[in-house]
């Protein structure tokens, strides 16, 4: 919606401009012709070079600077205030924790969890388990058991060692601190190196949310799992929409950080 009503404003702001250059054009010609009659009429072919030499010449200083209107806006960049129902996660290898089935249970460096989300997130301090981040990216979430629906995206076997395969234990884990909501993934690996795939599915993902009744504002994609190609594609996708993204800080104080960005293109050279 706000990429439409962009849109709206820049061609009215162009229909207004071509409309106003022409009354300003006929105001200055009425002022040569009053002001400076038998000099203009005498000097017609000077003036209209040197209009036509100025209007080249602003023409090429705004060609030179149009990076200059290439609007980047983050909006509402900040810890996240407003948990979402729907959250879109990149997983990352589980490193060496242990899991075990029947009944489960999931332990790190002989630190045992399943207790509460906040005891287990600072009983991880210092391990630097890469879930504990998942854990922190879940969390604003929960406010009023918001969070009804988490999406998880694994990678393939030929980034060794592959996530594809650990996403079962991911769903329990987040199943038992999350036991109302809906914990899916997606079907398939993905190559995390690969940015066409990877916004592929996740266009798959966020229409297949969309299709089940949520609000593109309701969705947004954790960027902080994965690698560098998978933050990039999982922000990229968000941009010009009403999805947002977010990451969680790697230092201290760990806060989730939430984008909504619009972009606003221009031409290439």
């Amino acid at each position: 919606m706000r990429a439409r009503i962009t849109l709206f404003i820049g061609i009215l702001s162009a229909l207004l401009t071509l409309v106003l250059s022409g009354v300003g054009g006929n105001a200055i010609y009425e002022v040569l012709t009053k002001i400076w009659v038998s000099e203009f009429e005498s000097n017609r072919g000077i003036v209209a070079l040197g209009v036509v030499s100025a209007l080249a010449v602003s023409f090429l200083v705004l060609f030179l600077n149009r990076r200059a209107f290439q609007g980047i806006r983050s909006l509402r960049q900040g810890p996240i205030k407003k948990p979402h129902p729907c959250l879109i996660l990149f997983v990352s290898p589980p490193g060496r924790a242990v899991f075990a089935e029947e009944p489960f249970s999931v332990a790190v460096d002989g630190i045992k969890l399943l207790n509460t989300l906040d005891y287990d997130i600072e009983l991880l301090n210092g391990t630097r388990w890469p879930w504990q981040q998942m854990l922190r990216g879940l969390r604003p979430h929960r406010k009023n058991d918001t969070l009804i629906n988490v999406y998880l995206i694994g990678s393939s076997k030929t980034e060794l060692p592959g996530t594809f395969d650990s996403l079962p234990n991911a769903v329990q884990m987040i199943k038992h601190y999350f036991p109302y909501a809906t914990v899916e993934c997606y079907e398939e690996p993905v190559h995390f190196e690969e940015f066409d795939a990877i916004v592929d599915v996740l266009s798959d993902v966020i229409r297949t949310l969309k299709s089940k009744g949520y609000k593109e504002k309701q969705i947004i994609v954790d960027v902080t799992g994965g690698q560098k190609i998978t933050s990039i594609a999982g922000a990229v996708v968000t941009f010009n929409s009403g999805v947002t993204f977010q990451y969680v800080q790697t230092d201290k104080p760990y806060d989730v950080l939430k984008y909504d960005v619009v972009v606003e293109s221009a031409p290439s050279l």
